[in-house]
């Protein structure tokens, strides 16, 4: 089945660090909005929404931190969070 889920990205770019990609995402279904500091984690919280829609709940994934993402991004960059169960 498949779903559809709109999200609102806010995107914060720094004239002086125009490489840098940080912002924020979140569901539009959601007042929890999850910051992201670099590319992987960006793609990581699309990850971990990705899997919510396919358990069937596709709303702001709670059980998982921010803090959390950027740990794993940086503890293992070749290995997600979402991964572990793998």
């Amino acid at each position: 089945m498949r779903t559809t889920l709109t999200l609102i990205l806010r995107l914060l770019v720094d004239s002086n660090e125009p490489e840098a990609l940080r912002g924020a995402i979140q569901a539009v279904s959601s007042k929890k909005e999850h910051t992201f500091n670099n590319g992987q984690s960006l793609l990581e919280w699309l990850r971990i929404w990705q899997k919510s829609c396919l358990e069937g709940a596709p709303e702001s994934p709670q059980f998982i931190s921010d803090e959390d993402v950027q740990k794993g991004v940086q503890d293992n960059p070749s290995r997600s969070p979402t991964q572990e169960g793998s």
